[in-house]
């Protein structure tokens, strides 16, 4: 986890910017774990009263 600086446009179309943080998290893509980021999500939205939390997926390959 490390802070950033961020901005988003409101229901109302104002763009507010403000302190954020962004969380990188590993793991595989399954039910389990897509079910839990998405509860952190939801916790996160509703503790910090956000109207949206940004979620990137990618996929990543290992060789060894």
């Amino acid at each position: 986890m490390w802070q950033a600086s961020g901005q988003w446009r409101s229901v109302s179309g104002k763009v507010i910017r403000e302190p954020s943080y962004v969380l990188n998290l590993v793991h595989p893509d399954d039910p389990v774990p897509n079910k839990a980021v998405r509860e952190i999500i939801a916790t996160y939205k509703s503790r910090f009263h956000q109207e949206a939390v940004l979620r990137v997926k990618t996929t990543v390959g290992k060789t060894f």
